[in-house]
């Protein structure tokens, strides 16, 4: 999906506590749980255990090398958001997850504004890729103006 306008903002602003902050590698401690949820969940094929070794490896390259934005609410880390591919002419979006229990709050979509917002100001274009039975979230990326190109198929190693 690509992104060829400015994204819509969230039909609901974040509550006074809400905090979204852009991630270091002085972060790494605190996002490893969101990190690994998201690799079981979206990245490892079925069955694979994913180890703390591999999450804090993938996450620190994210830090150092990625933009990544994540968010408190009430005071708990609960949904983040990233790069995962920097090129020319387009920046793709991925690593993209909200703790099931704070899902439907519109966290997602308020880190997806930031970081969009960000990526836009140096000129480029935004691209990501969803699951097609993703549609919790595609319904998110198409809400935001988002809209599907093509079809593509991912491995990962």
């Amino acid at each position: 999906m690509t992104l060829e306008q400015i994204a819509l903002p969230p039909p609901e602003p974040l509550s006074c506590d809400d905090q979204i902050f852009r991630c270091t590698e002085d972060n790494l401690d605190i996002l490893l749980e969101l990190q690994k949820q998201y690799l079981i969940k979206e990245v490892a094929p079925a069955g694979k255990q994913v180890t703390e070794l591999e999450c804090r490896v993938s996450l620190r390259q994210i830090l150092k090398n990625q933009l990544m934005f994540a968010l408190y609410a009430d005071g708990e880390l609960v949904a983040k958001a990233n790069t995962n591919a920097i090129g020319w002419n387009y920046v793709q979006i991925g690593g993209v997850y909200t703790h099931p229990l704070f899902r439907r709050n519109y966290y997602a979509w308020h880190l997806l504004k930031v970081l969009c917002d960000r990526i836009q100001k140096t000129q480029k274009k935004v691209a990501l890729f969803v699951k097609e039975k993703n549609t919790p979230a595609i319904k998110l990326y198409e809400k935001m103006g988002f809209t599907a190109v093509n079809h593509y198929a991912i491995a990962y190693f």
